[in-house]
């Protein structure tokens, strides 16, 4: 599993695409955003049980008390918080440059991607700084990232 990145925030090269985390935790695929401001924002969608209607009243038709059973059980309510994040987190996405022929069909086109990495650093919840990662960050600490 992993979490989505939206970066309202200019990146060093100038990419602009949605991106995924798995820095971020819980892993179930909320949506967070650098927003403009610096703030790392979240949504969270959150399931919480619908109330269903009491099959008790007189006044009901037949067809309202069967179909009382098929309401969903479960709705989804969206929950917005800033999360004054503090530390480091990495996140990545990729775009599709071209297409080259397949090496084993060259009837088949599969797309070239280029891959975009970046770390951002948040101190007190505000954004401090957006770095390209190199190719070799990933096997770094996290406490190595940012001298």
């Amino acid at each position: 599993m992993f979490n989505y990145v939206l970066c309202e925030v200019p990146l060093p090269d100038g990419y602009e695409g949605e991106f995924q985390t798995k820095d971020l935790e819980p892993l179930h695929m909320d949506r967070y955003v650098i927003a403009k401001s610096g703030r790392l924002i979240v949504t969270r969608k959150i399931f919480d049980e619908n109330e269903r209607p009491k099959d008790e009243s007189p006044d009901q038709d037949e067809n309202t008390k069967l179909a009382i059973p098929l309401l969903p059980r479960w709705k989804f309510i969206e929950e917005t918080e800033d999360t004054n994040f503090h530390g480091i987190f990495t996140f990545s996405g990729f775009e599709i440059i071209g297409h080259e022929p397949d090496e084993n069909n060259n009837n088949i086109l599969r797309p070239i991607h280029n891959h975009h990495y970046y770390k951002a650093k948040f101190t007190d919840g505000q954004l401090v700084e957006i770095k390209i990662m190199g190719d070799d960050d990933y096997r770094l600490p996290v406490g190595s990232l940012f001298p």
